[in-house]
């Protein structure tokens, strides 16, 4: 929760900016509404997820150097890459507990078979 909370401050800090163009106020809420999911969806947990995650909060604190630097385009741009990964690492997320719930439900249904088979049921 804290390092979402420094996530936000930052994101929030390259909208403000410091000089130059200032990044749009919807990109900076939709940058933040994908990072909060991610974490949601527990993409913290997945390895591959937890990889792209960690690209979209290096890419949030870039874009924060960029502000302000005064590149409120770079920054946007960087925004909407950190956005992209957020969105994969939710996406990868999902993917892998489904596939959990795949394998879970299989093995339920290997297990009812087995026991059917066991009590002279018919297969």
């Amino acid at each position: 929760m804290k390092r979402m909370m420094a996530i936000v401050a930052g994101i929030t800090a390259v909208v403000v900016g410091c000089g130059g163009a200032s990044v749009p106020a919807s990109t900076v809420m939709q940058t933040q509404a994908s990072l909060k999911a991610a974490e949601r969806v527990g993409a913290e947990q997945t390895p591959q997820a937890a990889l792209y995650l960690d690209f979209a909060r290096e890419q949030v604190a870039r874009a924060e150097q960029l502000s302000d630097e005064g590149e409120g385009g770079r920054a946007a741009m960087m925004l909407v890459r950190a956005k992209a990964d957020a969105e994969l690492a939710m996406a990868l997320a999902r993917e892998a507990d489904m596939q959990r719930r795949v394998q879970d439900t299989l093995e339920r249904i290997e297990a009812l078979e087995a026991a059917n088979v066991g009590t002279g049921g018919e297969q």
